[in-house]
């Protein structure tokens, strides 16, 4: 991997700043594969050695111009582009490699201290094209001499599109009291003209004592190649959202501190057919301590989950099998946490 970065930042008058970064990479990928040579009897008698080289290269720049009308305001605007580089399927996948997979990403936001320095928010409008991206699709040509289905590998399709916005607050309520709240929305689709066909190989029903790849051109049993334009991206809930309360107040020589937060995601579906999704949920988080007025050290003992919710935290289709399989969130949580500052006051 060879990388070359550079950043620069250039000031417009008292309130304009522009900061222009760029990343030129190199990165190189070999595949070495040794595949068994059969006789006319089926029996191996070697192996062959298959060697597949490629060479991605990328620049990725990024422009954030902001504006700070005031010492605790500052305006931005981000454009960025990442990329995510290709690589190799197995040995048997006819498509042997695939390419790399591009996004660019747009912010439009805020930081801004209100309300005589006890409110701090920030917010900002989220947009990302996602192009030639990297998904798990069918072997579209069956091995000679056979109709079966091959094991699927990694593929380019069309792309996705997400958009949103996200909200986070700090504020002093009291000299005591202190509240958090963030929240977001984003909606990740598909773009049109995106297919799947990952679900094509499913477990026969009749006269089968195992799961078998069923021929691609069986009608009524293989989906076959499915449009995923206005699908949902699996595993990204629209919503995430929390909120919490942190509350102090001296107690004979120490400070005894409460704190507790709520968080809520809305359902997400686990594949991208959109056929099974993760329910939402709510979880309840506590914590209390005891510390030194000045910061010196604290011991805390905290709770998550503190209601032993029962909970999916997320699921995966396997479609050899036709199942899915699901995996769950941890219960009530409880420990302790100590903490000690060497250089109190900073």
């Amino acid at each position: 991997v060879k990388s070359a970065f550079f950043a620069l930042n250039i000031p417009f008058g008292e309130q304009w700043n522009v900061d222009f970064e760029g990343r030129n990479n190199e990165e190189v990928r070999r595949q070495v594969t040794v595949l068994n040579v059969f006789g006319p009897t089926g029996t191996a008698v070697g192996t062959t050695t298959r060697s597949l080289s490629r060479k991605f290269t990328k620049f990725t720049p990024r422009v954030n111009p902001s504006r700070k009308p005031r010492d605790e305001w500052t305006f931005y605007v981000s454009g960025a582009v990442g990329e995510k580089s290709g690589g190799f399927n197995g040995a048997t996948a006819d498509v042997q490699a695939y390419d790399s997979e591009t996004n660019t990403t747009f912010e439009l936001g805020a930081k801004q201290t209100l309300w005589d320095r006890r409110l701090q928010l920030n917010y900002a409008l989220i947009a990302i094209d996602w192009k030639d991206l990297q998904l798990s699709v069918p072997d579209t040509i069956p091995a000679p001499g056979s109709t079966l289905q091959e094991p699927n590998f990694i593929g380019n399709v069309k792309g996705a599109d997400s958009k949103g916005f996200e909200v986070e607050a700090q504020v002093v309520l009291t000299d005591r009291l202190k509240g958090r709240l963030s929240a977001s929305y984003v909606l990740s689709q598909f773009k049109d003209g995106t297919i799947d066909t990952t679900f094509g190989r499913l477990c026969e029903t009749t006269g089968a004592a195992a799961c078998v790849f069923l021929p691609r051109t069986r009608v009524g049993t293989v989906p076959g190649p499915l449009p995923l334009g206005g699908n949902d991206l699996p595993r990204t809930p629209k919503t995430n959202a929390s909120a919490g309360l942190d509350y102090s107040i001296p107690v004979m020589n120490v400070e005894l501190s409460l704190g507790g937060d709520l968080t809520d995601q809305s359902k997400y579906y686990a594949e991208n057919l959109n056929m099974a999704s993760i329910p939402s949920r709510t979880l309840l988080n506590l914590s209390v301590g005891i510390g030194d007025p000045d910061g010196a050290w604290s011991v805390s003992l905290w709770s998550k989950n503190v209601t032993d919710e029962l909970c999916a935290s997320s699921a995966f289709a396997v479609s050899v099998v036709n199942q899915y399989i699901p995996a769950f969130a941890q219960g009530a949580t409880f420990g302790p946490s100590a903490r000690y500052n060497f250089e109190p006051g900073k």
